[in-house]
Parts: C-alpha cells; sequence; structure tokens
C-alpha cells in the first residue's frame, strides 16, 4: 500500500503482514522522515494524505478496521476518541 502527495513532495508506504510499519519518505531524494507502527493487526485497507500534505489517514483492514491519523508536522500519531472503526458486518 503506497501513497503520495506531490505538493510537499512525500510518499508513505506500508508494510504487510502482522504489525504492519508505515515510512513516510522525503520525494524526490529518497530520505526517510518518518517511520512508525500502523494501528492494525494485519495490514492497512487504504490510506492517503490531507490536501495539504500535513496528514496521514490510515483505515486499517481485517480483523479491527481502525481509522488513524499521522500528522507529519509534529511527527506523531494523532489520538482520535472515540476510537474510530469502519463498521463491518459479520
Amino acid at each position: 500500500m503506497a501513497t503520495a502527495n506531490y505538493h510537499r513532495g512525500v510518499i508513505a508506504a506500508a508494510e504487510y503482514g502482522l504489525n504492519p510499519e508505515v515510512h513516510i519518505y522525503k520525494y524526490p531524494g529518497k530520505e526517510l522522515i518518518a517511520k512508525f507502527k500502523a494501528d492494525t493487526t494485519i495490514r492497512l485497507q487504504d490510506m492517503v494524505f490531507s490536501r495539504d500534505g500535513k496528514y496521514l489517514l490510515m483505515i486499517g483492514g481485517i480483523p479491527d478496521f481502525r481509522i488513524s491519523m499521522y500528522d507529519l508536522e509534529a511527527n506523531k500519531k494523532l489520538n482520535i476518541k472515540p476510537e474510530a472503526k469502519m463498521p463491518c458486518k459479520p
């Protein structure tokens, strides 16, 4: 899973597997600017940068479907209260 924001010149890539990590790189120099654990068990379903490239929104996949955000300027994950999850019927 990967996404980019050309206005800010950043690319985010997520691993696939148990407790995946997200890596954010500055483009075109390919400098790693952030690395953190995703708030999901197995994989991210989707992720996208905000229009200005300040935030990265992530949606986890099966089994948790958690919604989380990362602030690139503050270099930290934001706490979403209450915990946000996508609805999923069994």
